[in-house]
């Protein structure tokens, strides 16, 4: 800490020693009372010092935080108004300096001319020094002579002096540490003796060779041997330091999620919500949102569900009021990427949160929401306006955090993002709750409400066998099972698979499904997967059930006691409206959430992405 006051008043690189000046002091001083050691000072403190540089007419505050365990050590400087926050990470050997406003600076800490400011100690790789040591009040050629009681700021307090050559800054000077004293013993905050003040008198070589006087007083104050934390360690959230070292990479995130995501604009004063589901592997993306007043969307005002296929490029976009559908190809949003100028293709995960054009630091761990986090930051070049920069950062729950009910191994889970840029008036932040990393439910992406004035075929097929109880307990996986063998057998995707329902008579299983038309529109994906025409698909269905090719593969992990289920023959039926005399509806009907999360089965034709819902707000 002394050597740190006299750095940051004068930090030089001398060209020529002039050794130890005799004529400041030589050897031991002289005592004449009896010696006795100085107090031990433990190795983590923290102390706010004001430095008062007679020599320059100059004070200067500082708070200093140390701990030797953790190999770190912090400073933060006042002086002519200008705050300068330090961190000494002797773990990473990197000096950071930051002046709020006015930029941040990342130095080699070994090879930093700022690495005597608390002292660097080359062996073993670089470490901190110890207090003492960092104090300067122990080390080579240092003897401290305790000189009697003295009294600074009313307190009574012991006296040490030694004299000392510092070769790092040819100088050579007395130097007195002043602690509370012992005998009469001085009362303290703490309940220990604490060291008081620090004077250092002596000379100085500038690297032209002249010979300058200087006299420093360091008074501490709020000394205490603790530092709150390992988290004063730490820099302040969204401080993104050009060629700082990441320690830690950002999570992995999975193919396939679904969240529900709290949109905050603190410019506009603007809350909004938005639910997604998202699979990579099936070229998906389902989310649902209410289109801001600001928007003047051409979908209007209610809630809408957006499914995006990126098998077709085929967008569907539903007024859940009302039932209105627009189709179109899709357009450029949070989850696409274009390929060339014409076509787009679905974004991967890194793509997605944009982990790909951004250069992310690990920062420590910051509490968000009450949760222990680690957090990334990194800058945006022209974004969100050309010319402006933006400042991201990420928040991920610790390892420590179980999520529950998320599917993902422990820790890993997006919490937050928040998005500054200043220089635009752009203040926005993401809250991300509920993340699931299942497969989301290819039974909720219904777009039989867009076919409603469109080809499509409806369907019945009757199950011989009592199976209501087993079937009606697992239903929604009961309906993905059917899903997945129309799927299969017709080469349809799953999306065309529309409205399907199961019924129960007293000794049958009766199911109900439509089969859409291919894309009402001309997509704009690059490889437009090819589909099968409406007619051919259902002829091929006819003739599979009538010739008893046509089964329903169950689950034998949630089926273990039904075997394929092939239906009668004579049961295939085309209808407009279903003749349910004597039937009972299951209880859960429609593309309601089900218990896809544990099925975890890929259908053949579909695909899909990773997607969130905030980006949806980037592209306004």
């Amino acid at each position: 800490m002394l050597r740190a006051y006299i750095l940051l008043a004068s930090v030089v690189t001398i060209l020529a020693l002039h050794g130890k000046d005799t004529s400041v002091c030589n050897g031991d001083p002289v005592s004449s009372v009896p010696n006795k050691p100085r107090p031990n000072v433990t190795n983590t403190f923290s102390a706010h010092v004001q430095c008062v540089i007679m020599n320059k007419n100059r004070t200067t505050d500082i708070h200093e935080w140390f701990d030797e365990s953790l190999n770190e050590g912090r400073v933060r400087q006042l002086q002519e108004g200008i705050q300068l926050d330090a961190w000494y990470s002797y773990n990473t050997n990197e000096f950071i300096a930051y002046v709020p406003g006015g930029g941040c600076m990342v130095q080699q800490l070994s090879s930093s001319s700022q690495r005597f400011l608390i002292g660097y100690n080359s062996g073993n790789g670089g470490k901190i020094y110890s207090a003492a040591q960092s104090l300067h009040m122990s080390g080579n050629g240092i003897n401290e002579v305790y000189m009697g009681l003295s009294n600074v700021r009313g307190i009574t307090v012991d006296v040490w002096q030694s004299c000392q050559y510092w070769q790092s800054m040819d100088a050579t000077m007395i130097v007195k540490w002043y602690f509370t004293a012992s005998n009469p013993e001085w009362d303290t905050a703490l309940g220990v003796t604490v060291p008081v003040a620090a004077r250092v008198t002596g000379v100085i070589y500038d690297p032209d060779g002249t010979r300058r006087p200087f006299d420093h007083w360091y008074e501490l104050i709020h000394y205490r041997q603790t530092v709150h934390g390992a988290s004063v360690f730490e820099t302040p959230a969204g401080l993104q330091c050009p060629g700082r070292k990441n320690i830690k990479n950002l999570p992995t995130m999975p193919p396939a999620f679904s969240f529900m995501s709290e949109y905050i604009d603190k410019t506009r004063k603007i809350v909004s919500f938005m639910k997604e589901y998202y699979s990579f592997t099936e070229k998906m993306v389902m989310y649902y949102q209410r289109p801001l007043p600001s928007d003047n969307s051409p979908y209007g005002v209610n809630d809408l569900r957006e499914i995006h296929d990126f098998n077709t490029g085929v967008a569907y976009i539903i007024d859940t009021m009302y039932g209105n559908c627009t189709v179109q190809s899709i357009q450029q949003t949070f989850d696409t990427r274009y390929v060339d100028k014409n076509h787009l293709r679905i974004r991967n995960a890194r793509e997605f949160f944009y982990f790909d054009v951004i250069n992310y630091t690990y920062e420590g761990v910051k509490t968000v929401r009450n949760i222990d986090c680690d957090s990334w930051v990194g800058v945006r070049a022209n974004w969100p306006t050309p010319g402006v920069n933006s400042t991201w950062q990420w928040y991920f729950a610790t390892s420590q955090w179980v999520e529950v009910n998320t599917g993902a191994t422990q820790g890993g889970t997006p919490v937050q993002l928040v998005i500054d840029a200043p220089a635009a008036a752009y203040h926005n932040e993401y809250n991300l709750y509920n993340f699931n990393v299942h497969t989301p439910d290819i039974l909720k992406f219904d777009v039989g409400l867009c076919y409603v004035n469109r080809n499509r075929r409806k369907f019945q097929l009757t199950f011989s066998g009592d199976y209501k109880s087993a079937v009606d307990g697992n239903l929604e996986t009961f309906k993905y099972n059917i899903l997945k063998s129309l799927v299969s057998t017709l080469s349809v995707s799953a999306i065309r698979i529309s409205n399907l329902n199961v019924y129960y008579s007293p000794t049958d299983i009766i199911v109900t499904f439509e089969i859409l038309d291919v894309a009402p529109v001309v997509g704009d994906v690059k490889n437009i997967v090819k589909e099968t025409p409406l007619d051919v698909a259902a002829n091929t269905l006819q003739t599979k059930v009538k010739s008893s090719q046509f089964a329903i593969a169950l689950d034998k992990k949630v089926f273990p006691n039904i075997p394929a289920m092939v239906p009668i023959k004579n049961s295939f039926t085309e209808t407009t409206y279903i003749n349910n005399n004597g039937q009972t509806a299951a209880s859960q009907t429609g593309y309601s959430p089900g218990a896809m999360a544990a099925v975890g089965i890929t259908l053949p034709v579909v695909g899909g992405a990773l997607g969130g819902v905030f980006a949806y707000f980037f592209f306004k």
